[in-house]
């Protein structure tokens, strides 16, 4: 886990960090249970909503009881608090199983396998093949885990990063970019971790992928939500989905994403390779291929 440490940036120019907010999860949980309503993977839905409170209530309690050797010890410190409480959300999800409940709960080496996969997805380093209610509960846990420290980290104004294709505390991909409304961050652009949920500003109109500027396009779904636009890149051929909180302002870039599945299919038939990782999705990414072969 990367910690760089900077000095806060000044007032006058946008904070290059955004800590995870304190209700995070709960707040993702309401998006889910919005986006229920009325689906055909409404099961799927409610079953995210459900672990995103559980989550919360980690996060809470793990945020009430910071220790310093987890900020500053990386992954290994991270190991057994997230072991822990990947065990402690199979019980707590036991009475709401998926349709296809998969593998038995995870132990000992497996369970070491199964976080090292995750860490690889969110890394870019693997694509997301199948995946079952284990794999999702434990990247569940390794979020809290994660997000719990970021937080920390960012309210101590420890880390301040600069712009960058990955995220500056620990190392991974975006889930997506969110343009911000209100809080006097009105028109700015943050990517969000997909393992640790910190925000970090990145120019606008402006592939984060290859660094090019100026061939950047915008796709929808027609009668979808105008908030959510598919970013692509005409250079390398990548995307990376954008939520406008001037559009919808409880846009969340990790359920809106998973909820927005259809247009990851209308992009990949246009030609364009998908660039981030949603550790609770599957058979649609193509992590790290956009490389403008």
């Amino acid at each position: 886990m990367q910690i760089p440490i900077q000095s806060p940036a000044h007032a006058s120019v946008p904070a290059t960090l955004l800590a995870p907010r304190d209700d995070l999860f709960s707040r993702r949980a309401a998006r889910f249970e919005q986006h229920a309503d009325g689906r055909a993977d409404a099961h799927w839905m409610t079953w995210l909503a459900e672990l995103a409170r559980r989550q919360q209530g980690a996060f809470e309690a793990m945020r009430a009881d910071p220790s310093p050797a987890r900020l500053i010890g990386g992954e290994d410190a991270l190991k057994p608090l997230w072991q822990s409480l990947y065990q402690t959300l199979c019980d707590g999800m036991a009475g709401m199983p998926l349709a296809a409940e998969g593998r038995a709960p995870l132990a000992g080496g497996a369970l070491d396998q199964a976080g090292q996969a995750c860490l690889r997805l969110a890394r870019g380093e693997i694509v997301a093949g199948t995946r079952d209610s284990q794999d999702y509960l434990v990247a569940a846990a390794m979020q809290v885990a994660w997000s719990a420290t970021a937080a920390s980290l960012a309210a101590q104004g420890r880390a301040q990063g600069e712009a960058h294709q990955h995220c500056p505390l620990c190392g991974c991909e975006p889930v997506g970019s969110i343009v911000m409304a209100g809080e006097g961050k009105a028109g700015l652009r943050y990517l969000e971790c997909s393992l640790c949920a910190t925000r970090w500003h990145a120019v606008r109109a402006h592939c984060t992928l290859c660094d090019e500027g100026s061939v950047i396009s915008y796709l929808g779904l027609e009668g979808g939500n105008a908030a959510i636009q598919a970013e692509c890149c005409e250079h390398c051929h990548g995307y990376v989905k954008t939520y406008f909180q001037e559009k919808d302002p409880y846009v969340d870039p990790m359920a809106d994403d998973l909820a927005s599945v259809m247009l990851d299919v209308l992009v990949g038939q246009e030609g364009y390779c998908r660039a981030s990782p949603n550790l609770f999705l599957a058979g649609v990414e193509a992590v790290g291929a956009a490389d403008g072969g």
